[in-house]
């Protein structure tokens, strides 16, 4: 497995969290919120993917 991050930022506060293929979720835009957020936005994409 591999994990990739790059800090994205946008107007909203809300993350992006959509799967974008097969193999691919997106998880963005965390406002530097990253370290608080970051355990339930991955607990949401991992169930997002393995529907």
């Amino acid at each position: 497995m591999h994990w990739s991050g790059i800090i994205a930022m946008g107007n909203k506060k809300s993350p992006i969290i959509q799967r974008y293929s097969e193999h691919i979720g997106i998880a963005v835009r965390m406002g530097g919120m990253g370290v608080a957020i970051g355990t339930s936005v991955g607990r949401e994409i991992t169930e997002l993917m393995l529907q």
